[in-house]
């Protein structure tokens, strides 16, 4: 089984052009290399887990434990570059640059600061090395996937704090959106422990939907390795019930907003994005506009039937704020939170006890209406998010 660490190729992946050249990753730590340790530490053969008092000797064992050749064939580097997600294998040690990577590096900077950070030489009284600390490690590029043939949930992981305040990060520590319940299937495949991890062992379920869904596109470019026992997603993909339930579960913020959006169109309502992102409450606003951009309470009136056909219980303030002045605020929960604000939609998932508050439309309400195409536009963004999580936008089909 390959299991995957998420890896920032130096300050905003700085050095990926370094690595597309060289095959060679950057290594941080020119100031935080623990104080009293050889120019490069040994690599570690069950060292995978965090050390709990420092995240960056957390960092350095997760990379000494990834270059130990014992590990190399089982765990691959990630890498989320501006526009593709390319996959690593580590293929030595850490090492100091030679001097053929320096120069190549030292071409491709041209901010006065950044060289003098990476390449300046100084007098050392201890009559060390002249230039900082510059070290890699080599790799062998498995895969190169663009960032727009992803499902979003998985590409936006390039903005999960957890994962881009390290260096090397291990991926199964992910846990992603949680208020739709994971599909058990997924749920099955969680690893009580990631070999010779015990320390960050245990697999969240978001992290493995997304090793899974890793381990998807690379078979359909054969580069996974042929290990019978790697469980894939085609299983659930051939249940129509079971692939929505799993796009559900995985809706992270961004993606509700974005179905919130359709599900505004549907009511014939106009979205307001730019007013909307500018409010601490409001996500997404719909303004019931005439073909002249004037207020028409006709729309409005249209759009708050179709609401409480939906089995909205809309409070006084919202139904003035809607018939009235002819617009609707939602503000959405891509978690299972409580909804709060007066005089706005809440929209999103929400527990049980919560379904039947006012002002509350949860997405469980909304599963028979897209499955009937009751609402075209929010039925047509679920389904393409199907075919995204199956892989259908990849240039691999």
């Amino acid at each position: 089984m390959i299991n995957y660490f998420v890896y920032k190729n130096g300050a905003g992946n700085f050095w990926a052009p370094l690595t597309e050249e060289t095959n060679h990753l950057y290594v941080g730590f020119d100031d935080e290399w623990s104080k009293g340790s050889e120019l490069i530490l040994p690599a570690t053969y069950d060292n995978g887990g965090e050390a709990p008092h420092d995240w960056r000797v957390g960092d350095l064992n997760h990379i000494r434990f990834v270059t130990h050749p014992s590990n190399r064939d089982g765990f691959y580097l990630v890498t989320f570059e501006k526009t593709s997600l390319k996959f690593w294998k580590v293929a030595g040690g850490v090492e100091e640059a030679s001097s053929e990577i320096r120069r190549t590096a030292e071409k491709m900077v041209t901010h006065k600061g950044v060289y003098s950070k990476y390449f300046f030489r100084s007098p050392d009284p201890k009559g060390a090395s002249p230039f900082p600390p510059f070290r890699v490690i080599p790799v062998t590029p498995i895969a190169s996937i663009s960032r727009h043939e992803v499902y979003t949930s998985i590409d936006s992981l390039g903005s999960y704090q957890y994962l881009i305040r390290g260096t090397c990060r291990p991926l199964w520590r992910a846990k992603g959106p949680d208020a739709a319940a994971m599909p058990v299937e997924i749920v099955s495949e969680c690893q009580k422990v990631v070999p010779r991890c015990e320390r960050v062992g245990e697999e969240q379920p978001f992290g493995a939907f997304v090793r899974m869904y890793f381990d998807l596109i690379l078979s359909k470019r054969g580069k996974l390795p042929p290990v019978s026992s790697q469980p894939r997603l085609e299983g659930i993909f051939q249940s129509a019930e079971l692939t929505q339930s799993l796009v559900l579960a995985t809706l992270n913020p961004l993606l509700v907003e974005t179905a919130a959006q359709a599900l505004i169109e549907d009511l014939g309502l106009t979205a307001d994005i730019g007013v909307s992102k500018g409010k601490d409450v409001v996500d997404i606003r719909g303004r019931a506009s005439s073909s002249t951009g004037k207020i028409d309470r006709k729309v409005a009136a249209e759009a708050f039937a179709k609401l409480k056909d939906l089995g909205v219980k809309a409070t006084a303030a919202l139904s003035e704020k809607l018939l009235s002045g002819g617009t609707l605020d939602i503000q959405c929960k891509a978690a299972d939170r409580k909804a709060t604000a007066s005089g706005v939609l809440h929209f999103g998932f929400f527990k049980d006890g919560q379904s039947n508050r006012v002002d509350v439309l949860p997405f469980t309400l909304l599963i028979d209406s897209i499955g009937a195409k009751k609402l075209p536009r929010l039925s047509r963004f679920i389904d393409m998010q199907k075919e995204l999580i199956r892989g259908g936008w990849s240039s691999f089909q």
